[in-house]
């Protein structure tokens, strides 16, 4: 990376420690603070919503994914609009007219504190270790970017989360996570166009390493009922749809923001929203996959479909380094 990628990198970290200060509250009612006093529309609460369940996990994961395997991911695609029509419908209405500031309120309502405690202690031991997770998956692509200390990355990550959270509240969690979509979003698009400028045989590179399967040459297995088989059109289905119906139905960390919504149909607007740009987001990060592959096929990196020089995350790291300065750091702080 060159000084105009760290300057850019800086300069977003900036921006959100911005915002978080220009959100933030002196108010004492838990709804302002927790909830944005109830006032979110669905624009914001679409974007932060899809912010919140992606991470540098699905920015690395899906690419290496297809770099490893081809396109056989693309089954999960068509369930972020089946989860999204009925969370909308079954969740969200009945949720909504309970005016909850945590999901977790229902428990005691319902049962007792004792079952709210048990379920918010499994939430916060579970999302602990998850964000551990993200922070990581994150600091290894910044580190081999940077050569900054992979401990410094988490640390300067963590702490410039934790501040502009601490001081801005849900406001400023959502409307940093705007920010962040668009970030993320121009990251992906950009990254995408310099990776295949110039390309005019990536659609045959990709093809000849048999990473456009299931598809070109169709997998007779992606059809199979047979549990052995890694991942078939079935498999990604039920398995994504238990998953997502988990995630946008039953995850604080994502009915929190339903709960910021001014009504309910802005609650339901939002969701609709967040599955279209997630499957929009996932869709350039396929191609981009395709497209670590293909620069990887051209470097010498791969001799048919065997790794040669390192894994996935180190191709990806190679092609990021070879764009422009600037658009380095605009992936940069898109991984951030």
């Amino acid at each position: 990376m060159k000084l105009l990628d760290y300057t850019v990198v800086a300069g977003y970290l900036a921006l959100l420690l911005l915002i978080g200060w220009k959100f933030r509250t002196r108010s004492e009612n838990p709804a302002e603070y927790f909830l944005a006093g109830r006032r979110m529309g669905w624009f914001p609460i679409g974007l932060s919503v899809m912010v919140t369940t992606f991470s540098a996990i699905n920015y690395l994961a899906l690419p290496g994914e297809v770099f490893g395997f081809g396109l056989y991911v693309l089954a999960s695609f068509p369930v972020f609009f089946l989860a999204a029509w009925i969370v909308t419908k079954v969740w969200m209405p009945f949720f909504h007219g309970k005016k909850l500031v945590s999901l977790y309120e229902f428990l005691e309502e319902r049962f007792d504190y004792r079952v709210r405690a048990l379920a918010s202690g499994l939430f916060l031991a579970w999302r602990f270790f998850w964000m551990a997770t993200a922070l990581y998956a994150s600091a290894q692509i910044m580190s081999r970017l940077t050569g900054v200390s992979l401990p410094a990355v988490i640390l300067a990550g963590g702490v410039v989360t934790t501040v502009y959270t601490a001081v801005g509240g849900m406001r400023a969690v959502m409307w940093t996570d705007v920010l962040q979509f668009f970030v993320l979003f121009g990251g992906i698009v950009l990254g995408l166009a310099f990776a295949l400028r110039g390309d005019t045989d990536a659609f045959q590179i990709a093809l000849e390493g048999g990473r456009l399967k299931p598809f070109l040459p169709f997998d007779p297995a992606y059809l199979s009922f047979d549990p052995r088989i890694r991942m078939t059109l079935w498999s990604g289905l039920i398995g994504v749809t238990v998953a997502f119906l988990a995630r946008y139905g039953a995850d604080q960390m994502v009915v929190q923001r339903y709960f910021t919504a001014r009504d309910l149909r802005a609650a339901q607007r939002g969701l609709w929203l967040n599955a279209f740009v997630s499957v929009l987001s996932l869709s350039l990060l396929v191609l981009f996959g395709l497209a670590v592959y293909v620069h990887a096929v051209k470097s010498g990196a791969l001799a048919g479909t065997r790794i040669m020089n390192g894994t996935a995350l180190q191709q990806i790291a190679a092609l990021i380094r070879s764009f422009p300065s600037g658009v380095t750091g605009v992936i940069a702080a898109a991984l951030l």
